[in-house]
């Protein structure tokens, strides 16, 4: 009898991959419980009815959506802003023209709130999963009328569908990755002809105990399919990093249903968002879980205290032969004069409300989970001010130290994203934008981005892309310290400085410096009063593939450099035959 190293030496490479997901699933299994337990502690039986209401009833303070709300609004709050250049001075001014193009995409697909959102709520209670792409017309049907062909998608992947490495203990060492897909079946066998007959619907995606994690049945109740107006199978697509493809799998059969060359960067098409990594594991601990039990304990006392104020009363006490003093008492208003027989057979008793030293012990719990967030109280504005603008500031520094490392996970997390959906935009052979760029001195210029007006290769510009907006240092830190450098180093040496051939360039300051502050609209109303130059560019026109005769162009209009100089020697002939 074969042993079961031997057995497994036998099994197919689709078939070792089913059995690694599922040995993950095991693996994930008390994570996405863990998660199940802190949602519902989230959402406060606002998607629960009966008990499961009754039950949640008694979460009158809710520390973990109070910790959220402060946050992810500070993680990110819109559509990040890129700044895109390159390291080839050759290429810098279509460099210039790409940044204005996907600054305009990252709007149009509402980056922010389809995408990075959504990962970063999933990554304070498990792990945020992105999966990058560029959309080709079989993929359409999969991913939903939200997309369309050509266009570059980064779509967020829950950890219940997302597949990882068991046998290695860091996403940086997994030898394979992916996810699973819902399809619908007329659609997945139009795809997959040759394998029609593995493909039938599954009436429940989720094996059993499984859907419990998920937080769509959490929110609808039930994911099985009965009332669905489609039905749908679901697939398993696996990106291998050493060979460079992605398979997809059929799961029942272990069946290969189609391989494809992997046209995504090296890093591959999956990012993940986490702030707490632990030995031995890929798995993250996630924020909201040491928050938990703190809001339990809060809780409990809140509730003892809700008690308490609900049964505080005064009642008056009479012997039996003062109950018409009593009733005479009990009616009378205030400050009425009343005649009693016998003052001594009346007593007032008196039930205590909430005990004072529950206010000092929730005082106590609150400041343990602002301390164990990263001290989110001072972060979000919610502690009581200090005596001067300084010390305020100084605080809120020091609340910012303390989060710098999430705030740094996520932009590290968004650069690597938007580094993969550059390159499928600029790349993509179909897409044209059209934009307005400013050239100082010139004013507005139209230009397009298209597969004619690019030149070179990707790998030609040596792209430094970075998500600027997402820097907290960047717009608020680096303009304090920009503003401080001018007004107490270099405006106090500027004759000195002078003296030896440096001097400020104002406007370009007040512009860097209004750019740092986020003001928009500064370009519409601030501009220089000299002219830098009296040579006039021609009327625009777009570019028809490469520059010939190895001319360099001058980024404004898309128009050789050499033309500029043509028509400044005959705009010169022409004066001088005038005179």
């Amino acid at each position: 009898m074969a042993s079961i190293q031997e057995k497994d030496v036998k099994k197919s490479f689709p078939q070792k991959l089913i059995q690694a997901s599922k040995a993950w699933k095991k693996i994930v299994s008390p994570a996405l419980a863990n998660r199940e337990t802190m949602l519902k502690a989230l959402y406060s039986g606002y998607y629960s009815g009966g008990e499961g209401q009754k039950e949640y009833k008694k979460h009158p303070i809710n520390l973990l959506d109070r910790g959220l709300s402060i946050l992810i609004p500070y993680l990110v709050m819109n559509d990040p802003h890129l700044l895109i250049s390159s390291r080839n001075n050759e290429f810098r001014p279509f460099a210039k023209t790409t940044e204005l193009a996907f600054n305009h995409l990252m709007k149009e697909i509402h980056f922010a709130r389809t995408t990075l959102r959504p990962v970063i709520r999933d990554s304070m209670t498990g792990l945020g999963i992105t999966k990058t792409g560029i959309m080709k017309s079989s993929e359409v049907e999969i991913f939903g009328y939200t997309h369309a062909v050509g266009q570059v998608y980064s779509d967020p992947v829950d950890l219940i569908d997302y597949i990882g490495d068991p046998n290695a203990t860091s996403f940086e060492g997994f030898e394979f990755e992916g996810n699973y897909v819902k399809i619908p079946v007329n659609i997945a066998k139009e795809l997959y002809p040759k394998f029609a007959d593995l493909l039938s619907a599954s009436n429940s995606l989720r094996e059993a105990g499984e859907k419990n994690y998920d937080p769509e049945y959490i929110a609808k109740g039930d994911v099985d399919g009965i009332n669905s107006i489609r039905e749908y199978v679901q697939l398993a697509d696996f990106w291998i990093p050493d060979e460079g493809i992605i398979i997809t799998i059929e799961p029942r059969s272990g069946k290969i249903l189609k391989t494809v060359e992997s046209d995504s960067p090296e890093t591959g098409p999956y990012d993940k968002l986490y702030y707490k990594d632990f030995s031995g594991t890929p798995l993250p601990i996630p924020p909201v879980w040491y928050w938990l039990d703190m809001d339990r304990a809060i809780n409990i006392i809140v509730n003892k205290m809700r008690q308490q104020a609900e049964s505080q009363k005064t009642n008056l006490a009479y012997e039996g032969d003062a109950a018409d003093d009593a009733a005479r008492l009990a009616a009378a208003t205030d400050l009425k004069t009343v005649k009693v027989s016998n003052i001594e057979g009346i007593k007032t008793i008196e039930w205590p409300g909430i005990d004072p030293e529950h206010y000092n012990w929730i005082q106590y719990l609150e400041q343990q989970y602002s301390l164990q967030g990263n001290n989110l109280y001072t972060l979000g504005g919610r502690n009581a001010g200090a005596e001067t603008l300084g010390q305020e500031q100084m605080l809120f520094a020091n609340a910012s130290k303390s989060i710098d490392d999430m705030v740094e996970s996520v932009y590290g997390f968004t650069k690597s994203i938007v580094n993969k959906m550059v390159y499928y935009f600029w790349t993509d052979p179909l897409i044209s934008i059209p934009q307005i760029k400013r050239i100082d001195g010139y004013g507005e210029i139209p230009v397009i981005f298209d597969r004619a007006a690019r030149e070179g290769e990707f790998w030609d510009y040596e792209f430094d892309i970075e998500p600027y907006s997402m820097q907290r240092l960047s717009p608020s830190v680096e303009f304090q310290r920009t503003l401080s450098l001018l007004t107490q180093w270099i405006l106090p040496t500027a004759s000195i400085a002078a003296q030896q051939g440096a001097i400020i360039n104002i406007p370009k300051a007040t512009k860097h410096l209004a750019k740092m502050s986020g003001l928009r609209g500064f370009d519409d109303w601030y501009e220089s009063g000299v002219p830098s130059s009296e040579t006039k560019l021609n009327p625009y026109t777009p570019t028809q593939g490469k520059v010939k005769n190895n001319d360099v162009q001058d980024g404004r209009t898309g128009m050789n450099a050499n033309s500029d100089v043509a028509n400044s020697r005959q705009k010169l002939l022409a004066d001088g035959n005038s005179i």
